[in-house]
This record gives C-alpha cells, structure tokens and sequence, in this order.
C-alpha cells in the first residue's frame, strides 16, 4: 500500500515538474520571438518558430481538448413547438415570456388622437381606475395600429389591456385582419401568429369588422364576421395548418386554387399534408372555380374551399 502511495505521489510531482519546464520553454519561445533574439534557440525551438509559435504552444502543453464550438448567433425564425400535445398536428404552439409585449395605448376618442394612458404589463387595474375610471376608452393602439373599439369607460376595459399588454407580441405577419373586403392598408385591425393570445386579443377586440385577410402575404375576401376570440382562434388554426410539427413551414408542389374560371381570382395556395378542416374556418364555402399547378392554369369543375383543399393536398 505504502509503495502505490509512493508511486502516485511520484507521478503527481513529475507531472508538476514537466508542467514547470514546459512553461519555462514557452516563456523562452515568446521573449525570443518578441525580440528576435531567435539565433539563442535550439534548432527545434527555431522550426518551432517558423511553423507558427501557436502551434508550438499547442505542442509543448500536449494540449488535445477541441476548441470551443462558435456559438450559433443566426435568429431562430421558426415558432416555438413543444410537440405532444397540439391533436392533429403535432406541435402545440406555446408562448414564451421572454418575448416582447404587445403595445398598448388607449385613447378618448375613435381615432387614437386624444391619449387616456399607456398600459404596461406591470400596471394595476386598482391603481389606473381609480386615476383615469371614468375616462371614455373608444380606441385602441395595438402596437402601432389604431383600432376604433365598441365605446367604454377606461375602468370597464382596464383588465382586459392590461392582460393585452402583458401578452406576447407578434413577431411574423402569418395572418393579418381587415375591416374592410379588400386588405386596406388604413383598415388593417390585427395580426395573428402562432403565440398570439386569442382570450386576450379577443376581449379587446370584440366586436371590430373582420372583412378579409391577408395569409401569408395573399389577401382574400372572406365572409364577413366579427372579431372575438372564438374568430381569433379559427385565424390562428389557419395559420397553424401551414406548419409541420418541427414548426418549418410545408415545402413541396403547390396548387393554387381561384375563384374564378379564370386563375384571377386568388383563394389560396394548397401544400402537400395542409390541414384543410383547420383552414376551413378561414375559407368556409369559399368558391374554388380553377386552379394553377406548374404553371398551367386548369378550368375545374366549379367546388368549394374544402373539398378543393383535401384533393389537392393529399
């Protein structure tokens, strides 16, 4: 037993010996090289020298780790997925606190002109209704959009903003809403992506025209309803079809599908696996009359959204 003691405490001290020299012949290498006394050195320290005093380094500590890997500094543009518990799809599209919050003002007047208080995710409804409770709130700012509400008092609307507030803010156009037929610019009411909150985007928007839409960069007049969560989440269920279950959108051949005999009239773009029965609550009856695939525009005979959509999406 006293022998192997002796043994690794030998070892140890050689190990902390040869430690010592090698860092004495580094210090030798780096004062010659930065003073170009290189003619003092050993034949080997002078090759050493020439093949780059880094690499002699590296030879003389026996240093075999692997250098750090870089770390990935490119946005990660897919949303997030957490894939156990989305039926049907297989993802479920959760939202995520470090994320920025939605941007909210509310005004007295219909127009976002006369400013009542900005809402932060931090605020307390006991505290702003007892300053502004009898204010008139008639419209909103959503994050840079003006949204003229159903008329209120700030003290009415006041958790409803304030739950807005402290929801995520969109970070991709998927879906935007109009108030208008034909995607407006000045009618534009909300946007719509994976993380949105619908109960709480809903509660404050209840009531607002939902004319037509733009998904994914296409805009389509849809039957005209009004927002609230329940059209929220239908919106959301349209955008969530266009993801696989890792979150990357669906690739493969596209059909376009029309509204016309004539492909002028754009529906939408169907991809292989699209979930048509979740789309369908953007596009219900929805006339679909031709369709373009490669390239060549074909006269169907006349359908609608849905049973379009399952055909061409198989």
């Amino acid at each position: 037993m006293k022998k192997t003691v002796f043994a690794v405490m030998a070892c140890l001290s050689f190990s902390v010996l040869a430690d010592t020299v090698i860092d004495a012949r580094i210090q030798r290498l780096q004062n010659a090289s930065r003073s170009g006394e290189i003619d003092r050195l050993s034949y080997s320290e002078k090759e050493m020298v020439k093949s780059g005093l880094d690499q002699a380094l590296s030879v003389l500590r026996l240093d075999d780790r692997r250098p750090e890997p870089r770390p990935d500094t490119r946005p990660d543009t897919r949303p997030d997925t957490r894939p156990d518990n989305f039926p049907g799809n297989g993802g479920d599209w959760r939202r995520n606190s470090s994320y920025n919050r939605n941007d909210v003002t509310v005004y007295s007047d219909d127009r976002c002109s006369q400013v009542v208080t900005p809402i932060r995710a931090t605020d307390s409804c006991d505290r702003l209704a007892g300053i502004f409770g009898n204010s008139r709130a008639w419209s909103v700012s959503l994050n840079g959009i003006c949204i003229d509400i159903a008329d209120s008092t700030f003290g009415r609307i006041c958790p409803d903003v304030t739950n807005l507030a402290r929801d995520q803010k969109p970070r991709t156009e998927d879906l935007v809403v109009y108030s208008t037929d034909n995607c407006s610019a000045g009618s534009k009411t909300a946007v719509i992506d994976p993380g949105v909150d619908c109960q709480a985007l809903g509660s404050v928007l209840g009531n607002t025209r939902a004319w037509s839409v733009r998904l994914n960069g296409q805009c389509v007049d849809i039957n005209d309803r009004t927002m609230s969560s329940a059209t929220c989440q239908q919106f959301q269920d349209g955008v969530l079809a266009d993801y696989d279950s890792a979150g990357n959108r669906r690739r493969g051949d596209e059909v376009e599908m029309f509204s016309d005999d004539r492909c002028g009239a754009p529906v939408y773009t169907v991809k292989r696996g699209l979930r048509c029965e979740a789309l369908n609550g953007i596009f219900a009856n929805q006339r679909v009359w031709s369709v373009r695939f490669r390239g060549q525009c074909v006269d169907i005979n006349d359908t609608t959204f849905l049973p379009a959509c399952m055909t061409y999406a198989e």
